[in-house]
C-alpha cells in the first residue's frame, strides 16, 4: 500500500510513525487516499475484484452447508459448556417455564 502523508502535519506524521493512537482525521485521511487508489483502477480490474469476492463469500457459505447437511442431527460441542453450565441451563429452564405457565 502506498501510503501518502503529505496532507498530514509534522507532529501527526510523527504520531503515524511512531503508530501510537492517532486521531479520526488521519485514518479518515487513510482511507480517503485508499479509495482514491481504488476508483483509478480499470474497469477490467473492479471487475475481476467483484467477481473474486462474489465467488469467495458462495464458497465460504458452500463450506459451511456441505458439512452441516451431511452430519447427523446431534448435539454440537459448545465451547465452555460442561455439566455444570448444562444443569444450571436447566434450572433456569424449567424457573421460565414456571413462570409463563403463571403468566399464561
Amino acid at each position: 500500500m502506498n501510503t501518502d502523508l503529505t496532507k498530514t502535519e509534522g507532529t501527526e506524521q510523527k504520531q503515524v510513525e511512531k503508530r501510537t493512537s492517532i486521531g479520526a482525521h488521519i485514518v479518515l485521511e487513510a482511507v480517503r487516499h485508499e479509495g482514491e487508489e481504488e476508483l483509478g483502477r480499470s474497469s477490467s480490474a473492479l471487475a475481476w475484484s467483484g467477481l473474486a469476492a462474489g465467488l469467495s463469500m458462495g464458497f465460504s457459505f458452500i463450506a459451511e452447508a456441505l458439512p452441516s447437511a451431511h452430519l447427523p442431527d446431534a448435539p454440537c460441542f459448545v465451547a465452555g459448556k460442561n455439566e455444570e453450565s448444562e444443569d444450571r441451563y436447566e434450572k433456569s429452564a424449567s424457573a421460565g417455564r414456571r413462570v409463563a405457565r403463571r403468566a399464561g
